[in-house]
């Protein structure tokens, strides 16, 4: 059992919250989300009973294309709706539908921290790098009047209660991932300014989980440095996450040189181009450094894809809009 409150909740409540979207979509289905314009399928967690009252349709875990079908969800999200309304002046559903979650969750949370904007109310419950939000949106706060996917699809979720789920979730190493760390020698210099606290308090993306550690003793002489196995079979570095890459799976070195304009100071960003093992997805970029100038990271770069024994690309140069 764990000592997670949130993930002590979701063992609770039946969500099965550590399996693969491949186990999930086995045992749920998979859905096409008409929530949605982007195309992508849906897993329905139709738990029993229902994680929270009142909801539209069950706990929801999208099945990105760019996402590892072998990784767990670390974000699943819904909409709770009840037909109550709070207030006597200007009755609000979205509001009793937030009350409705919060009632349903804080006693097994305890007090949430408020989380209201200038057109939203809401909660937000955090443990470690697991945490809720519970959000609404009353209809008389909105000033944009556009299409919302959502919406044309479910009416009623206009005045409903939006929640997600960060679970935190990161792979933990293997005993030969442990020992590659172990033996961890850096062959390039990437960031000075990483520290341990800040990539043990830091959320991983869901596309580039499969390459994602959770931190384990020793990992700090990875901190902002890039090196190898022993054997040559994966790559190792520490910026935002501690990530372990296969070798075999980086295609290219990829290089964006953005010289200043609007949006910012010129800079170079350099990412590794990756394959995966699932899908005709395109490749994936993984950004492992970045300098001040438009050229400013090109000549590491390319002594990196040199040492790696792959094409390094330059962009063209480019303006931040």
């Amino acid at each position: 059992m764990t000592g997670n409150p949130i993930h002590r909740l979701l063992d609770d409540r039946g969500v099965p919250w550590r399996e693969s979207m491949t186990s999930l979509a086995s045992r749920y289905g998979r859905t096409p989300n008409r929530w949605s314009r982007t195309g992508d399928d849906v897993v329905l967690l139709d738990t029993q009973p229902p994680f929270l009252p009142g909801l539209l349709r069950p706990l929801t875990v999208d099945l990105c294309r760019d996402h590892d079908p072998a990784m767990p969800a670390v974000r699943m999200s819904a909409y709770a709706w009840t037909s109550r309304t709070v207030g006597w002046l200007r009755p609000c559903r979205a509001r009793a539908a937030l009350q409705m979650v919060h009632d349903s969750l804080a006693p097994a949370l305890g007090p949430p921290q408020p989380k209201n904007n200038s057109n939203t109310f809401g909660w937000r419950w955090e443990f470690g790098l697991a945490a809720i939000d519970a959000i609404c949106f009353p209809p008389r706060l909105q000033t944009y009047r556009g299409g919302n996917s959502v919406h044309d699809a479910e009416p009623r979720a206009a005045t409903a209660c939006y929640f997600g789920i960060e679970t935190g979730y990161r792979p933990a190493c293997s005993d030969e991932e442990r020992r590659w760390i172990d033996d961890f020698v850096a062959a390039f210099r990437l960031d000075d300014r990483i520290t341990a606290a800040a990539v043990n308090g830091r959320r991983a993306y869901q596309h580039l989980l499969e390459y994602v550690r959770a931190p384990c003793p020793g990992f700090e002489r990875t901190l902002g440095r890039l090196g190898r196995s022993a054997d040559g079979r994966a790559l190792i570095f520490t910026t935002d996450q501690l990530y372990i890459v296969p070798t075999s799976h980086i295609d290219h070195v990829d290089v964006s040189r953005l010289e200043q304009g609007r949006g910012g100071p010129a800079c170079g960003l350099a990412r590794f181009a990756l394959r995966g093992d699932f899908g005709g997805r395109a490749l994936k970029q993984l950004q492992f450094a970045d300098a001040p100038g438009a050229d400013g990271i090109s000549d590491q770069a390319a002594r990196i894809a040199d040492w790696l024994g792959v094409l390094c690309v330059l962009g063209d140069y480019d303006t931040y809009d």
